[in-house]
């Protein structure tokens, strides 16, 4: 059997994670899911497809490594409850789940994010 002694933490492999190739291939991955998510997301307005945002930067637990976000819905009031879903004070609305004598229901997000990530894993 073949024994390393591999020095903790590993120089090398703390290069590769600030590298430009880890760097290439997050922004080729978060561009697609931009792309995906802008596709995928409700258009009433645009605005929120408008909001999606993809940035790479240093980051992790210890700020050691290249990550990618794709962020959606800053600066709007409704992005997060049309990603996750809320509660609303109206039984009459279309795709509402309300109990009979409730008067709030709960309306079902969008889950878009979700759907891109899925794709994404599908690659």
């Amino acid at each position: 059997m073949l024994e390393l002694d591999l020095p903790d933490p590993n120089p090398a492999l703390a290069q590769v994670l600030v590298g430009p190739e880890i760097h290439a291939a997050l922004e080729a991955i978060g561009t697609i899911a931009h792309a995906l998510y802008v596709a995928e997301v409700a258009k009433r307005s645009g605005r929120l497809a408008g909001s999606a945002l993809m940035q790479i930067e240093i980051g992790g637990v210890k700020q050691d490594r290249h990550v990618c976000h794709l962020t959606t819905g800053v600066g709007l009031a409704y992005g997060a409850a049309h990603q996750f879903g809320h509660w609303q004070d109206e039984s009459h609305l279309i795709g509402a789940t309300a109990a009979p004598g409730e008067s709030h229901v709960f309306i079902p997000g969008g889950h878009e994010l979700n759907r891109v990530l899925e794709q994404i894993g599908n690659l």
